[in-house]
């Protein structure tokens, strides 16, 4: 027995879906007795946009657009999210770190004395902030969380604040102590001028 499923508006007429059907909708395409679906599966196999594209794929009846079609309740209950009145409107999060590092300044942190015999937050807070060693340098972008963290460990670091953030490459040069000489030319080099 087809099941009545929903009148098309501005007519009289209803619109029937087989057990074929539903079988077939379901993803199911044996002939399976229409027994198996409960009546609440075929409720929710029938329901609005589902109910749309069976009665455009299998009757040809044009509907009307999808506001002028009447609500057909859920038998599902939906939770209701409730709108949060505190909530900023205009909310603007960005979401690729690339676009705001470019005006984005950082902390230089530099570990000037040792953690040995401190206690388990304070050595924590500097393995979280990636200081593991003496005279160590790191660069963290400019936060409230990474500001906190530099203040539980205010005694034992170096801050700065700096525009872009340097390569431990560059940091080992930057710290590279001037010899105080300089070579105009290696002894290897003289060898070679006198034999040619």
């Amino acid at each position: 027995m087809p099941i009545v499923v929903a009148t098309v508006i501005g007519s009289r007429q209803n619109i029937h879906v087989t057990h074929r059907l539903l079988i077939e909708f379901a993803g199911s395409r044996s002939s399976t007795s229409p027994r198996r679906y409960s009546a609440r599966l075929q409720d929710q196999l029938c329901y609005r946009y589902r109910l749309q594209i069976l009665i455009r794929r299998y009757s040809g009846i044009l509907l009307y657009p999808p506001q002028s079609i009447p609500h057909i309740p859920s038998p599902i209950p939906r939770l209701r999210t409730t709108s949060n009145p505190y909530r900023r409107k205009n909310n603007i999060r960005i979401s690729d770190p690339s676009q705001s590092q470019s005006n984005m300044s950082y902390f230089r942190i530099t570990l000037i004395r040792s953690a040995i015999g401190l206690p388990r937050r304070s050595t924590d807070v500097l393995k979280a902030l990636g200081l593991k060693k003496r005279m160590a340098t790191v660069f963290h972008a400019v936060s409230p969380s990474v500001a906190g963290q530099i203040m539980k460990v205010k005694e034992l670091v170096q801050v700065e604040e700096c525009q872009y953030r340097l390569t431990k490459q560059e940091v080992h040069l930057e710290r590279k102590p001037d010899p105080g000489y300089y070579t105009e030319k290696s002894c290897s080099e003289q060898r070679n001028e006198l034999r040619s």
